[in-house]
């Protein structure tokens, strides 16, 4: 049995009708080997870094044997258009490839397709690179304001303000609602 290469956005599936023979997935860790006098050399391990996937694979044309309708009903420039715009409007995609296990949350890096044959088919080669938020550096940034000073970070000050009033909201709004059903069952 073939795998399934799809993209999902929201709740919509883009399948590739003909998986790629093979795949990459580049996954690396920051790191740099550092000469100390009196010791050698030692490696610095970092984050990792944020992983990578690329694969190549064609578009059937309409008319092609390979093309079906119910996986993928868009014709092969429909389709590079429709990766396009995901890839212009930075849309937050999932690659889902269940025979290896991969649910990887994505934005489409580069995306080459190439016309090589009349049959009409498209050849494309897409790059996909890991979405992942990136709270460690605001953390970061507290932490060494909070050494280095003594003092709590601005930034986390306005966050504890921020959480303090969402709370504080939270709870006028259950009281309101709390007064309103004992005013409304006394009646």
């Amino acid at each position: 049995m073939r795998p399934i290469f799809m993209l999902l956005y929201d709740t919509k599936p883009f399948i590739f009708t003909i998986p790629p023979l093979d795949f990459k997935i580049t996954s690396s860790q920051n790191s740099e080997v550092v000469k100390i006098l009196d010791v050698g050399e030692v490696a610095l391990v970092g984050e990792r870094n944020i992983k990578k996937v690329s694969f190549s694979t064609f578009l059937p044309a309409k008319k092609s044997k390979f093309f079906n309708l119910f996986l993928n009903p868009h014709s092969p420039m429909g389709s590079i258009k429709k990766l396009e715009k995901y890839k212009d409007d930075k849309e937050i995609l999932t690659l889902i490839v269940p025979n290896y296990n991969i649910y990887f949350k994505c934005y489409i890096e580069q995306l080459d397709y190439e016309i090589k044959e009349r049959t009409g088919d498209v050849d494309i080669s897409i790059n996909l690179i890991e979405a992942r938020k990136q709270t460690r550096l605001i953390d970061d940034a507290n932490e060494l304001y909070e050494r280095h000073t003594g003092k709590t970070s601005p930034i986390k000050e306005y966050q504890l303000e921020e959480r303090f009033e969402n709370i504080k909201n939270g709870l006028k709004d259950k009281i309101k609602e709390k007064i309103d059903s004992l005013i409304n069952s006394k009646k």
